[in-house]
């Protein structure tokens, strides 16, 4: 893949971490690795199961996210190796920092 491949492609993947909703689930998926949509809706009470499901539909579509059915429960989770080390990274330089403060 050339460099601009790359750069349309990291493009893309930050267009669809751009929406808030989208990046707490990953966020969420980064620390739990494997959830149903009722479990990061029971995280999320704030948003309805619906628009969690479509969000899901979207990073699923965007090969992000990945889904395997056990029985009558649909389980999500990272597809993506880069997207689960950003996440990481993002939750080590940001959501930490609340927690040093608070010592």
């Amino acid at each position: 893949m050339g460099k601009e491949e790359q750069i349309i492609e990291v493009s893309g993947i930050f267009k669809v971490l751009s929406n808030s909703m989208r990046l707490g689930i990953l966020c969420y998926l980064s620390e739990k690795k494997e959830m149903t949509v009722n479990e990061i809706h029971e995280y999320f009470k704030e948003y309805s199961q619906p628009s969690i499901s479509q969000q899901l539909q979207i990073l699923k579509a965007n090969r992000i996210v990945k889904d395997r059915k056990q029985g009558q429960y649909v389980y999500y989770s990272i597809a993506d190796e880069r997207v689960l080390k950003f996440m990481d990274t993002l939750h080590d330089l940001y959501c930490t920092r609340g927690e040093e403060e608070n010592e």
